[in-house]
């Protein structure tokens, strides 16, 4: 994001976050809650996945233009929170979707450029905003 957007990697996470506010991005993960052993997002138990209310998010703030989806696992339980949840699906229905490569240094069969190169789609859908 540091990259994507132009500020220093090197910023507290505080400071990130402030430099993405100031860009009108939200950082909201998708789960609330998992069991997994070990770090691997391939480690998750499917049946411990308990999703954060993003119905509530736009709620609070009013709509949400863009998602960008940070790996398979985030695209994957999006769908699954709409298919169960048609008040989300509803709310959802004229944002713009965009899954995006993992940005996640396990996820090594795309180089760090590709994915940038990828994710720059975020950038340009929030100028079209």
């Amino acid at each position: 994001m540091a990259e994507l957007f132009g500020f220093s990697a090197s910023l507290s996470y505080q400071q990130k976050l402030a430099q993405l506010e100031k860009r009108r991005i939200a950082v909201w993960d998708v789960l609330a809650s998992a069991r997994r052993t070990g770090s691997a997002d391939a480690a998750i138990e499917t049946a411990t996945m308990r999703f954060n209310n993003m119905a509530d998010l736009i709620g609070k703030r009013g709509s949400i233009e863009v998602v960008a989806l940070n790996g398979g696992l985030a695209r994957r339980s999006f769908a699954g929170y709409l298919n169960a949840n048609r008040t989300a699906a509803r709310l959802f229905s004229e944002t713009r979707i965009l899954p995006m490569p993992s940005t996640s240094p396990a996820y090594a069969s795309k180089s760090l450029a590709a994915k940038l190169a990828i994710w720059r789609q975020l950038a340009e859908a929030l100028q079209e905003i």
